[in-house]
């Protein structure tokens, strides 16, 4: 299967089917993904629990791959990613933009971008507001007070 190829399926099986017996069959034994998670995914077993984390936390997951490119091993793209808060119940929209090394069918690395901010304020976790202020050195957001 060609890298581009791996990366459709990748998220056609994972996140829309809920098939993560895909990630056991994929993803390198030793990997590193970046910018999912608070720390680095560096094996199925944190894939997997950084996929019933967010299952958990979303419903309805709908990723939909609207630019990949290929260049040898190395692919990149964008994701675009829709779902429903199970907390709120609200839908939230945002996108994720990730490169990635693929090698003999398997996934070794992904750095990816995801829009998680957003997120938070369209679940009601965050407005605008507050986020301009945390930005601009204001009140500081999800800190204790003084």
């Amino acid at each position: 299967m060609q890298p581009k190829e791996l990366v459709q399926a990748w998220f056609e099986q994972v996140w829309n089917q809920g098939n993560t017996a895909y990630i056991d069959q994929h993803l390198a034994d030793i990997c590193n993904f970046t910018g999912l998670a608070p720390g680095p995914i560096t094996c199925p077993e944190d894939f997997h629990a950084f996929h019933a984390q967010m299952t958990g936390i979303f419903d309805n997951i709908r990723i939909r791959v609207d630019d990949l490119i290929e260049q040898g091993d190395t692919v990149a793209g964008v994701a675009h990613v829709s779902a429903t808060h199970r907390a709120t119940g609200r839908p939230v929209q945002f996108d994720s933009h990730f490169f990635g090394l693929v090698q003999s069918d398997r996934i070794l690395e992904a750095q990816n971008g995801t829009d998680f901010l957003s997120v938070l304020i369209q679940i009601g976790a965050m407005t605008p507001e507050g986020m301009e202020a945390g930005l601009t050195g204001g009140e500081k957001i999800g800190v204790g007070s003084a």
